[in-house]
């Protein structure tokens, strides 16, 4: 079994992985946290969508309980702008929570270790998988 010649490595992977020290889970906190964010996103633009879709085309009156001025020439043309708004903005969102995420791994006593490489054609990334 090749764990690692440095236990500080070891301990703080093993602190990482749960109930089996001897496997390296990819899916940090963090990395859920992201994932969580991200299904919220698709979540909202898919309520946005069908919102959008069951407005109707005209003889439409903007709620009472909302303190909105609203009154579009072409509620279509509307609808497809408001649509690709929130597209757009579900785009810098989700951009915003990877570099958050980013910077918070990057946080992780793991990275200060130079021995550590995860990049590159040799594929060097230390293996806690029997073998």
């Amino acid at each position: 079994m090749d764990k690692t010649s440095d236990p500080k490595i070891y301990k703080i992977i093993s602190e990482n992985a749960g109930s089996n020290p001897d496997r390296l889970t990819m899916e940090s906190l963090e990395f859920k946290k992201l994932i969580d964010k991200i299904g919220n996103t698709v979540h909202s633009m898919n309520t946005i969508a069908v919102a959008l879709s069951i407005m109707p085309l005209e003889g439409f009156e903007v709620p009472k309980s909302l303190d909105v001025s609203w009154k579009p020439t072409q509620i279509e043309d509307s609808k497809r702008r408001a649509r690709n708004f929130a597209g757009k903005s579900a785009y810098v969102y989700v951009a915003e929570n990877l570099f958050e995420y980013l910077d918070e791994i990057s946080k992780n006593p793991i990275w200060k270790y130079s021995n550590i490489n995860f990049k590159g054609e040799e594929k060097k990334r230390l293996k806690f998988i029997n073998s």
